[in-house]
């Protein structure tokens, strides 16, 4: 049975180009996600959008350091532009159900929260 439960929404995944990353990118556009791939290496971005598409989602990858402010800005408005809005926010290996502010994001991405 083919699974369509993200069909049209718009999925971000951090450290996409392998791993848990890479995984939760592929199960999500099994269910047909519109996939935004960030990661810090751009090594990954032509097999990452062969396989998301591969394997029923459309792909963005984009270079992101999610510890720099304007990376991620810029990868937003990108992403919005493209998609519309964002319905999912999938950080590798962090993971944060409560807003913080930038410091407190830092910290926690580097190890140090």
């Amino acid at each position: 049975m083919e699974d369509r439960s993200f069909s049209g929404k718009t999925v971000i995944v951090t450290g996409a180009a392998a791993g848990i990353g890479r995984a939760t990118a592929l199960r999500f556009a099994r269910g047909g996600a519109n996939i935004a791939g960030w990661d810090v290496s751009d090594k990954a971005a032509a097999t990452f959008e062969t396989d998301i598409s591969a394997a029923g989602g459309q792909a963005l990858f984009q270079v992101v350091n999610v510890t720099d402010t304007a990376s991620v800005e810029a990868a937003v408005n990108k992403l919005v532009e493209q998609w519309g809005a964002i319905d999912v926010l999938s950080i590798t290996p962090v993971s944060c159900a409560t807003p913080v502010d930038e410091e407190e994001w830092c910290r926690a991405y580097e190890g140090d929260a």
